[in-house]
């Protein structure tokens, strides 16, 4: 029996707070599994790493991206907890994996995943 894709109704999904950085909260919007597919062709074209990179930028855009590449506290243990949420939130094994949060003193970023938004606190 072939799936039609057509008849599906969309399905809205919560943005996901991914982290915050000098009072802005920054979130990525749930993507669909096309997402997870062009990230999985991307590790089998130019590897691991360089498609985690793609990939934490595509899902956090432009600002959250110069906002992490600004902050001097950031550790390579809170990036790697970054690309591990994105990764998990894509491939559909957020709810399902525990990723363990590792803190330096300096670090105030927190982890979740979210598409590219920030939204001020208050």
């Amino acid at each position: 029996m072939a799936i039609n894709f057509d008849e599906r109704e969309p399905v809205e999904k919560e943005p996901v707070h991914l982290f915050t950085l000098n009072g802005d909260d920054y979130y990525i919007d749930p993507s669909g599994a096309n997402v997870a597919l062009v990230y999985l062709a991307k590790v089998e074209e130019v590897g691991e790493q360089v498609a985690q990179a793609w990939l934490l930028r595509y899902m956090i855009g432009d600002d959250a991206y110069q906002a992490l590449m600004s902050y001097d506290g950031l550790t390579a243990e809170d990036l790697d907890d970054l690309i591990k949420v994105v990764v998990a939130e894509v491939l559909g094994k957020a709810g399902q994996m525990q990723v363990p949060l590792r803190r330096s003193s300096g670090s105030s970023a927190r982890r979740k995943s979210g598409s590219g938004s920030k939204k001020p606190r208050g």
